[in-house]
């Protein structure tokens, strides 16, 4: 599905995809040509989680962390994932709260539990954040 603010919801059908360098080229059923797809730009695209590939153990999906509690290991409530930023050495997880905001590395060492059922990021801090 794609939707556009202020627009109606639309399904189209991808009849295949390609990764290219920090993209994915779409093709789409009834979008034959250059004007029709530039039509489409700024669209946001929708899958039905029924149709995401099931994730490994360890691993999720970050519209599954979106919305997440975030604490120290020590238990001290340090916001909520807001949001998540692609980078080039690894993902970044970003954390509000009250108008303050954390960035924090996607990595294990600083990512040290999450309980997606309860709704829990457990966090080591780096030193000087």
């Amino acid at each position: 599905m794609i939707s556009q603010a202020g627009t109606e919801d639309r399904t189209l059908r991808i009849v295949s995809s390609q990764a290219y360098k920090n993209i994915i080229r779409l093709w789409m059923e009834g979008v034959c040509d250059r004007d029709q797809a530039e039509a489409l730009r700024g669209f946001e695209i929708y899958i039905p989680r029924s149709r995401l590939p099931e994730t490994e153990p360890g691993t999720w999906y970050w519209h599954d962390l979106i919305g997440l509690e975030v604490y120290t290991i020590d238990g001290a409530r340090i916001g909520r994932v807001d949001a998540m930023i692609e980078t080039g050495a690894n993902d970044v997880i970003v954390i509000r709260d009250t108008g303050s905001e954390i960035l924090l590395p996607a990595i294990a060492k600083v990512v040290r539990d999450i309980d997606i059922d309860a709704g829990i990021m457990y966090v080591e801090v780096p030193e000087g954040l």
